[in-house]
């Protein structure tokens, strides 16, 4: 989705939000099944990111285990990990494969983490709300 020339990249978000609220395992088991999704709908690097997202929930989920408890606060700083993660390796193998100008890192990744991250509040009371459903 395009907002003022931006793309909105909102399914680290989800993934990680998932991630926090159900724990590493459950997290990464949603990440490859949603990546797989993602990328059979044809989305441009879709194959890098099945690699991504799934290491992306792994991640945010052993990192929320381990050293942090399930709060907004935690989440809010492993999506915006993930999402940086995310979009700054894409940009980088874009860079490499499509002779992108690495000087769009200003005006078109930071931009994008930046309001992505915007949607967050949405997608962890989403989580929260279907894992309360859950159990």
């Amino acid at each position: 989705m395009r907002l003022t020339g931006i793309t909105l990249s909102v399914i680290p978000i989800c993934i990680a939000c998932i991630a926090v609220r159900e724990g590493a395992e459950r997290g990464t088991f949603f990440a490859i099944i949603a990546s797989l999704v993602f990328c059979l709908s044809g989305v441009a690097d879709g194959p890098l990111y099945i690699v991504l997202l799934s290491l992306t929930a792994a991640l945010a989920g052993a990192i929320c285990d381990n050293f942090y408890t399930r709060s907004f606060v935690p989440a809010l700083v492993l999506s915006f990990m993930g999402l940086a993660l995310c979009e700054t390796v894409i940009f980088l193998f874009r860079v490499n494969t499509t002779g992108t100008d690495p000087a769009l890192w200003q005006t078109v990744l930071l931009p994008q983490i930046m309001v992505s991250l915007l949607a967050f509040p949405l997608f962890y009371l989403g989580a929260w709300a279907i894992s309360r459903i859950a159990r």
